[in-house]
């Protein structure tokens, strides 16, 4: 049957690789000599190895560890990447110094302690002071005008002598006179001059007054006199 057909397929590719009829004639009429059967001594044939059977211990080791790793993944998941951090952080270059101005406290200067002396003439002063206000209440228009220093300068542009008189004319009215000296503040301006001030407190007949009066005062001798009147 081998040949047979073997013989067919050459017939037919020889049709149709040369179309010759006669060459099909030939080759039908000619039997090709048989295929050699194979001898089953030249052929050595190998008898197929039984399949191995798989170690069901390593598969079950290898299904486990699969799983364990499946698992050790879903339970931690990968963290995605963390932001680059800049290298180093640029310098910042350093701020100059606050400087504050220093305060310069001015010192007051130390205000002279009065001398033995001084409070002396304090007194001698509020003494003659007070001796004024008194000859003045009194009526005592000689002692009243006594207490003014010969360079004593008169208000309102008068002369000594004309202010005296006005003094007395004033002083001599039949109405009692009350006059009051307090609040007095004595300000040494060297040995012989002073300044004092005070409130006076003046009361005669139906007239009342009450005003601020500073008097400059002058030692002449051993005495304090009043160079100078001024009332507000």
């Amino acid at each position: 049957a081998n040949t047979r057909a073997q013989s067919k397929l050459s017939l037919i590719r020889d049709l149709f690789s040369t179309g010759k009829p006669a060459l099909l004639a030939n080759r039908t009429t000619q039997p090709k000599e048989p295929a050699k059967p194979v001898s089953s001594a030249n052929v050595a044939i190998k008898p197929i190895e039984p399949a191995k059977p798989v170690d069901s211990t390593k598969v079950a080791d290898a299904t486990s560890a699969n799983v364990t790793s499946a698992n050790n993944v879903i339970a931690n998941p990968a963290k995605p990447a963390d932001a680059v951090k800049p290298v180093a952080k640029p310098i910042e270059t350093a701020k100059p110094a606050e400087v504050k101005p220093q305060e310069t406290k001015v010192t007051e200067a130390a205000k002279p302690e009065k001398t033995s002396s001084h409070a002396n003439q304090e007194r001698d002063i509020s003494n003659a002071i007070n001796q004024w206000a008194k000859a003045w209440s009194s009526k005592k228009v000689d002692s009243y005008l006594g207490a003014y220093a010969d360079s004593f300068k008169a208000p309102d542009g008068l002369s000594r002598k004309e202010w005296e008189n006005t003094r007395r004319t004033r002083i001599d009215k039949p109405e009692n006179i009350s006059v009051e000296v307090t609040k007095l503040n004595i300000k040494m301006i060297d040995d012989n001059h002073a300044q004092a001030s005070f409130k006076q407190n003046y009361n005669s007949g139906s007239l009342s007054k009450r005003t601020s009066k500073v008097l400059s005062m002058k030692r002449v001798g051993d005495k304090w006199l009043i160079e100078q009147e001024a009332a507000n």
